[in-house]
């Protein structure tokens, strides 16, 4: 990424904008906001929290829903005047996701195929900031950026859309500021440069409805040039980009879409310095001002030696399994690819080097008990079972150290990672009911030496022990709450093992998979072919 620095001038940047037919860029005093008809706010008074609408300087207090959804009903708790509440991030989060620059070279032209991997990534409630909240560097981080962006609140389920189905699913849209590191994204690991703690803000209001044309963002920043550009069009953006998302999750209500900027913004981005303040702006959508900080130095992750991080084996133990059921599927979700072969030679291992591209997210459409249907796609041609075992988080976890992670787990479940090979990145893991987990729960935090076993129909597909996996639950754990608080009920898919020789190549419309890690317990689903709009 192209450092941004005053030798890049406004001229160049709008010039290449402006060629690409994309937006408008300016280097100007952005202009004063213009009043929307109705603009929604979540906010904190007197120890309650509530949505209601912006008028004027006040709010109209309402109740727990969003202002605006037919189907409740929301009471009146009056007006508050702005300065005597606490002004929250306007919805909670579910779902996050985000398109990446690169994913704006692709918009012109027809609906394509399923976008490649770069397009997407994914972020977790965790990631959202309140309006003033400072932001926290991690102490380990290299170069944080930031771009201010538009952000679509969906507000009814969102399956197999066309384009001209879109407008009835968007509650509306608001400001949002997106940190990055952009270092990640050479190895495309966008877990933890873009999914740390705070690292959305978003708000300060909600503007309902589809978004406006020639709509204009901007960010001040010390030392910087002034960086604000326009979308000519954005409400057929996100016609489009949520046509193609919702060919293949499903998104719910309170979901969000960070509309991204294309590259020439992006190149532009201010870094983000300790002890600068820092302001994003749109037209009609308020503004986010937050002071930067650099967070507490987390515990050292020091590289180890071959297996010695492995804790020292447990006596054998009579503890009854746990009928569990996975949370609603709001908490995070995680995937460890590429975990097996852990080396046997002493040379020493890079946590910080080899984890960057190794972590990845599934979401929450993902979830799906033993039972429910695994989705097989019109277009997909290498949809994969991964037998795996899946660590489940018992206590919130930030910066602890590998030895402390051990006593964060509540237990451990059998699960299947099913992705899609040829796609990869978001679209490749999460597909509605490709994260299967459950029902039953080994509630022992202790790493045994378990044999993971696969059948597809009745034919022995997968066989191998989780000794061979390269990180344990306790180095993964140790390494994602550097950045991201886990919560109780979040998951960590920690790797699948070899495949038996013979085993066919991808799964089919109607088979049936069986997976088995004696003494946790069996599961078995079916693939079920689900066409997808053209």
């Amino acid at each position: 990424m192209i450092p941004f620095t005053r030798a890049i001038s406004a001229r160049r940047i709008a010039a290449g904008l402006f060629a690409a037919g994309a937006l408008t860029a300016l280097w100007a005093t952005p202009p004063t906001p213009a009043p929307a008809s109705e603009r929604w706010v979540r906010v904190a008074h007197d120890g309650e929290v509530h949505y209601g609408v912006l008028d004027g300087g006040e709010i109209i207090l309402q109740g727990n829903h969003l202002p605006g959804q037919s189907h409740q009903t929301n009471q009146d708790f009056g007006r508050v005047a702005g300065d005597e509440v606490t002004w929250l991030s306007p919805v909670p989060g579910r779902a996050i996701i985000g398109l990446h620059d690169s994913a704006h070279r692709v918009t012109a032209g027809p609906t394509p195929s399923v976008p490649a991997p770069p397009d997407l990534y994914a972020r977790f409630p965790t990631s959202l900031a309140h309006p003033g909240a400072t932001l926290r560097l991690p102490a380990d981080s290299r170069t944080i950026v930031a771009t201010p962006q538009l952000v679509i609140l969906i507000g009814a389920p969102a399956k197999k859309l066309r384009p001209e189905e879109v407008d009835a699913v968007v509650a509306g849209y608001m400001l949002g500021l997106d940190l990055l590191e952009p270092s990640t994204y050479a190895n495309r690991a966008w877990v933890m440069g873009r999914a740390g703690d705070g690292w959305a803000p978003i708000g300060p209001w909600i503007v309902p409805g589809m978004p406006k044309a020639h709509l204009t963002l901007g960010l001040r920043s010390p030392h910087q040039d002034e960086l604000s550009y326009t979308w000519p069009d954005p409400a057929a953006l996100t016609r489009q980009w949520l046509s193609r998302i919702s060919r293949i999750l499903t998104l719910q209500a309170g979901d969000l879409i960070f509309l991204g900027v294309p590259p020439e913004v992006a190149a532009a981005a201010p870094r983000l310095e300790p002890g600068t303040t820092i302001e994003a702006w749109g037209d009609g959508l308020g503004s986010l001002r937050h002071a930067v900080a650099l967070d507490n130095l987390a515990p050292a992750l020091n590289p180890r030696h071959g297996p010695s991080n492995l804790p020292a084996p447990a006596a054998p133990h009579v503890q009854a399994m746990q009928d569990w059921h996975p949370p609603k599927p709001t908490g995070k979700i995680f995937s460890v690819v590429r975990n097996a072969n852990r080396p046997d030679s002493p040379a020493v291992v890079d946590f910080m080097v080899e984890l960057e591209d190794r972590i990845r997210t599934k979401l929450p459409n993902a979830l799906a008990r033993p039972g429910d249907p695994i989705r097989l796609p019109t277009d997909s041609r290498n949809l994969d079972w991964e037998a795996e075992l899946v660590v489940v988080i018992g206590r919130i976890a930030y910066q602890v150290s590998v030895e402390q992670a051990w006593s964060h787990i509540a237990g451990y479940a059998v699960g299947n990672d099913v992705s899609e090979n040829d796609w990869g990145g978001i679209f490749g893991k999460s597909g509605d009911g490709w994260a299967v987990v459950g029902p039953r729960l080994l509630p022992d935090p202790t790493w045994r030496d378990w044999t993971i076993k696969t059948w597809v129909n009745q034919e022995l597909v997968q066989y191998g022990s989780i000794a061979n996996l390269r990180y344990t639950p306790a180095e993964i754990i140790a390494y994602l709450s550097r950045r991201i608080t886990l919560h109780p009920g979040d998951m960590i898919f920690m790797g699948t093992v070899p495949r038996t020789p013979d085993s066919p190549a991808a799964m089919q419309d109607g088979d049936e998979v069986v997976i088995q890690v004696p003494g946790v317990d069996t599961i078995s689903s079916t693939v079920r072919f689900e066409p997808v709009q053209p």
